[in-house]
């Protein structure tokens, strides 16, 4: 995902420099750098609790977390 989102960034930099004016970045390197920042730590939470719920199967309150950051994962991702 995030190898087609920096294709679609270097072909449509207006874009970038925008959203990065917009949100008050002074460079769109900075924007991009956070960008995908937030998107690894995302994708590091949703490794731990797939791991947490599958050694611990029967902790509920995992499934419930899992299902809430994989939610809210989304929720970021259609936001893009």
């Amino acid at each position: 995902i995030g190898a087609i989102l920096l294709v679609l960034l270097s072909l449509f930099p207006e874009v970038v420099l925008w959203t990065a004016d917009l949100l008050g970045f002074y460079s769109a390197s900075n924007f991009i750098l956070t960008m995908f920042t937030f998107f690894l730590i995302i994708i590091v939470f949703m490794l731990h609790f797939s791991y947490v719920s599958w050694y611990f199967p029967n902790n509920i309150l995992s499934i419930f977390v899992l299902s809430y950051f994989f939610l809210l994962f989304k929720t970021i991702i259609s936001l893009f």
